[in-house]
């Protein structure tokens, strides 16, 4: 709904309002919001990590942990849009050393739980993989954008479908209201169910693991409690 009065309309253009995007034609823009949604929604994350580790007296796993991945991925993500934007492009060069001096601290400091150098190193590689992670979040919040877009042209579809329908005899105009009433109703039923998925996925899947910490008592109810067991 909010997106609906953001392209100005509802249900396909039927009820037209003032837009402050227009789909057909701003796509870059649309694939920009989306990438910078994303990207707060991320560094939150990331934020919250960063909070638990300071009020748990570990501010060097904060700098680890989450200081050097904001280096890391800002800097990819500045560099980045320097390549594809003049007006970001005086910055690149130093979002590159950002980003580079990010990368070294994750790789020196991923492993440092391991004992021997080796493992260290390797674990901060290991860790530095991860990387690739943030990548498919992003795609993630592009494809949400692509669900948008599909609704708004769906609902687009049904309403000329109609619209042909209704311009015809008794029974092209039965047929128009029928088609419009279903398909709107599913087109919409679609939206949520996305709106459902999507939310539930990003929020269990890409944020909470960057800061969950599972607690509580572990449910052993099915557990027979007993002093001795007999093993033939």
């Amino acid at each position: 709904m909010i997106f609906g009065l953001v392209f100005g309309s509802f249900f396909g253009g039927i009820i037209k309002l003032p837009s402050l995007i227009d789909p057909a034609e701003d796509s870059t823009l649309l694939v920009i919001l989306s990438l910078i949604l994303g990207g707060i929604h991320i560094f939150f994350a990331l934020g919250i990590k960063a909070y638990m580790n300071i009020r748990d007296g570990k501010p060097k796993d904060a700098l680890y942990d989450v200081g050097f991945w904001y280096m890391a991925v800002l800097g990819a993500i500045v560099f980045g849009l320097g390549k594809a934007l003049p007006q970001v492009a005086p910055f690149s060069k130093g979002a590159l050393i950002i980003m580079i001096l990010g990368m070294i601290g994750i790789v020196a400091t991923g492993g440092r739980e391991e004992k021997s150098t080796g493992a260290k190193i390797g674990w901060g590689i290991y860790s530095l993989y991860g990387i690739s992670s943030y990548l498919g979040d992003f795609v993630s919040y592009l494809r949400l954008m692509a669900l948008v877009l599909s609704g708004s042209f769906l609902g687009l579809a049904i309403n000329m479908i109609a619209g042909m329908l209704f311009e015809s005899n008794v029974l092209g105009k039965i047929f128009a209201i029928v088609i419009f009433v279903v398909f709107q109703l599913f087109n919409a039923f679609l939206s949520y169910l996305s709106a459902y998925v999507h939310t539930a996925r990003l929020t269990y899947v890409e944020m909470f693991n960057k800061f969950y910490e599972g607690g509580g008592i572990p449910f052993k109810k099915m557990i027979e409690n007993s002093d001795y067991f007999n093993i033939d």
